[in-house]
């Protein structure tokens, strides 16, 4: 059941969506399978992908990774551009790995990516005042299941999966549940 989409990991191209808002624009009815992500990697390739978004596309602002900003500034730079908060997502390419190698010896490492840099920059939007709790909270949770359709992910009702984050106060984790089960608890 889940949405078939072509999930593009941007790079720092000269040309940088322009392949994409062409196909769009002759193909509207294609935008939605269509889902690029790391948009923030230079303020130049934010911009092409705010026309994408404010064309009705989602896009993914990856909160790991190369940005020219904090990802939660990105979000205020969109939504003051006019794209509508439903059109943005985060993802944080948690545990991707990030290839390193030593300028001087040539090794080669690998870094894996942080698990909590969604939490951390979705936390952020609501610290800074750039959007409440309860819209913060889409970025993470109702946007993503939509552009993926997943049914039984995203919002709280009956028949869905019963995952919820239980937050304290001043927004730091309490309990993590997932299919109803307590996965974390920290009091």
């Amino acid at each position: 059941g889940k949405h078939g989409i072509l999930h593009i990991h941007l790079g720092n191209l000269e040309t940088k969506i322009d392949t994409i808002l062409s196909i769009v624009r002759q193909y509207p009815s294609l935008i939605s399978y269509f889902s690029p992500t790391h948009t923030i990697r230079t303020r130049e390739l934010f911009e092409e992908c705010i026309k994408f978004a404010k064309m009705g596309g989602i896009i993914d602002i990856s909160t790991g990774g190369t940005k020219f900003t904090e990802p939660h500034l990105a979000v205020g730079m969109a939504l003051e551009a006019g794209v509508p908060l439903a059109n943005i997502t985060f993802s944080s390419d948690g545990r991707g790995g990030v290839r390193r190698e030593d300028p001087v010896t040539g090794n080669v490492t690998y870094k894996p990516a942080p698990l909590d840099l969604n939490y951390k920059e979705m936390v952020q939007l609501v610290k800074k005042n750039i959007l409440p709790l309860d819209q913060a909270l889409f970025l993470v949770t109702v946007n993503p299941a939509r552009n993926l359709s997943l049914k039984n992910k995203g919002s709280i009702a009956v028949g869905k999966d019963a995952d919820f984050l239980l937050l304290n106060e001043d927004l730091s984790i309490s309990s993590v549940y997932a299919k109803g089960k307590l996965m974390f608890n920290k009091d």
